[in-house]
């Protein structure tokens, strides 16, 4: 019986956190409401007010289980489900589509951490801890870049590019994004075969 209680509420839990996410993708920060959660969800503002303090408590556990969600979705298609057998081009490629599916809600995400302070803050108190796994996790499903002299660095110049991409080819013809994907491939490449990431390091 407790254990059945236990997860209704963790379904719950999750069931609020997934239409937070859809909130913020549909209708951006300003827009997600708890009201707009609350339909999107078909629970009950009383359920929202028993799991979550107010919406900045709300959403700042949505941006974590949505990067949580990521790296769990990424480390099974690069290590768990036969990745070792991948290159570092096909890697990328499938990087590449995780950005694409989720550019809504990770662009939102990304201004809404950077223009309210305090959700920036309770988003970074939840994931503290959890930073140096993060990186281990990075480097996991890129090892091509252990060779590297700083293969964080390569990876957040990976994630930097995608993104860029991702927004630049919203609404445009996909042949011109794919070309400079094609072409930013090469260039990781060559970065790996000559081990030039010390460039990178020497100029940030």
């Amino acid at each position: 019986m407790r254990r059945r209680q236990e997860d209704r509420r963790a379904a719950t839990r999750t069931a609020l956190l997934e239409a937070t996410l859809r909130c913020l993708g549909e209708k951006g920060y300003a827009g997600a409401s708890i009201g707009e959660v609350v339909k999107m969800s078909g629970l009950s503002r009383g359920a929202v007010d028993h799991h979550f303090n107010n919406k900045l408590d709300l959403v700042a556990e949505a941006v974590a289980y949505f990067y949580e969600q990521r790296f769990e979705r990424l480390e099974r298609r690069l290590i768990t489900e036969g990745g070792e057998s991948l290159n570092l081009s096909e890697r990328l490629r499938i990087f590449r589509e995780d950005v694409d599916a989720w550019a809504p809600v990770g662009f939102e995400i990304m201004v809404a951490t950077r223009t309210d302070p305090d959700l920036e803050t309770a988003y970074e108190a939840r994931i503290n801890g959890r930073r140096a796994e993060m990186v281990a996790a990075w480097e996991r499903m890129f090892p091509e870049f252990a060779a590297l002299a700083s293969p964080e660095r390569m990876i957040g110049v990976v994630g930097a590019f995608l993104r860029g991409l991702s927004l630049e080819s919203r609404g445009r013809p996909t042949a011109r994004a794919d070309a400079l994907f094609e072409l930013f491939v090469a260039m990781v490449e060559t970065a790996v075969e000559q081990k030039i990431s010390s460039v990178i390091d020497s100029n940030s």
